[in-house]
């Protein structure tokens, strides 16, 4: 989304998914402090937020694929998305399509707030999607 925010006339069009324009909070947990210290018990917690409770082959596949990446890595990306800044103020003015995806049982990013974003993008298609059961 910052790229579009900052070269729109470079981006055709955009999907979002699991999004929010705003800045973190303040009182959000330190996620690079505790992939730097305790990179295992994150990584579980972080897998029982973003994968549904009856996917255990994605959970799994979610630790491996974050234990490759490391502690280290991972608290570098946390600390780049805590440190974003805030594009609620030029959702406006964003000339290209957007799809907007939100998920009923996300975890991260209410549907609310998927809603509200598609609402401010001006030509934005907000699409809800209901988790289908896992077998």
């Amino acid at each position: 989304m910052a790229v579009a925010v900052a070269a729109p006339e470079r981006v055709s069009a955009l999907w979002l998914m699991s999004c929010d324009p705003a800045a973190q909070a303040a009182d959000m947990p330190d996620l690079p402090g505790g992939l730097e210290a305790t990179p295992d018990a994150v990584i579980d917690m972080l897998a029982g937020l973003v994968v549904h409770k009856t996917a255990t082959a994605a959970a799994t596949s979610f630790r491996a694929m974050a234990q490759r990446v490391g502690g280290a890595a991972g608290a570098a990306q946390a600390r780049a998305l805590a440190g974003r800044t805030d594009l609620t103020t030029h959702l406006g003015t964003l000339p290209m399509p957007v799809l907007v995806l939100s998920g009923s049982e996300d975890a991260l990013v209410p549907t609310t707030v998927g809603r509200a974003l598609a609402d401010e993008l001006p030509h934005a298609h907000f699409r809800w999607l209901r988790v289908l059961t896992l077998s």
